[in-house]
């Protein structure tokens, strides 16, 4: 990781631990199973925190859940991040990494990936 991205993490970590220490305890299960995930998680949340007047964390550790729940203005919008390395694409859709080599990768790869949110419950 470089340092940039090493801040990011260790600042949402901590942003976690004091005002969501259940998301916090996750992350950090996450940050050490599957680090890419977690990073893509705390660096997507901090772009989120400098575009939106709110980005607050919306998953529940319990039952899931978007990742954020983001407004400006009138305009809200739920996030989900996904990290989409070719080990956690296989992970969470099913596609192999000989499958991502084949002309049809980007359709079955959106059709896996809007399932995978679509399943995700609503607070």
């Amino acid at each position: 990781m470089n340092s940039s991205l090493d801040s990011i993490v260790k600042s949402y970590s901590t942003f976690l631990e004091v005002k969501y220490p259940d998301n916090f305890r996750a992350f950090n299960t996450r940050l050490n199973s599957d680090p890419e995930s977690a990073r893509a998680e705390a660096f997507v949340f901090s772009m989120l925190r400098d575009q939106f007047h709110s980005a607050i964390v919306n998953e529940d550790p319990s039952i899931g859940g978007f990742d954020f729940l983001c407004s400006y203005g009138e305009l809200e919008i739920a996030v989900e991040v996904k990290s989409l390395g070719a080990s956690t694409m296989e992970r969470h859709t099913g596609i192999s990494e000989a499958q991502l080599n084949s002309p049809q990768w980007f359709n079955l790869m959106t059709a896996k990936l809007r399932n995978v949110v679509s399943e995700k419950p609503v607070k």
